[in-house]
């Protein structure tokens, strides 16, 4: 797994890189609302669109139901979501 601690600088020296650094970035995604995340989630997945467009109505309410619960804890008092979120910068010379 790459966020396991110096698994991507283990990653670039093994692929024959050098002097590899990698940093954490700490972020913050932001949305309007849970409906707004929703849509987003579905426009940059393919495999999430893919996956919901084939569940029956009862089986796609139920997974929106378990999405806006498991969400919940971003929410903030006026509905909009702030969501913690980390990426890895790498560079290393080859």
């Amino acid at each position: 797994m790459l966020s396991a601690p110096g698994a991507v600088q283990e990653l670039l020296e093994n692929a024959g890189f050098a002097e590899a650094q990698v940093e954490a970035i700490d972020l913050e995604q932001r949305a309007a609302s849970l409906d707004d995340w929703w849509e987003n989630l579905q426009d940059t997945s393919a495999a999430t669109r893919s996956a919901v467009s084939g569940l029956a109505p009862a089986d796609h309410y139920r997974l929106r139901d378990a999405f806006d619960a498991g969400y919940q804890e971003y929410v903030r008092e006026d509905g909009s979501l702030s969501i913690p979120a980390r990426a890895l910068v790498a560079a290393a010379t080859a």
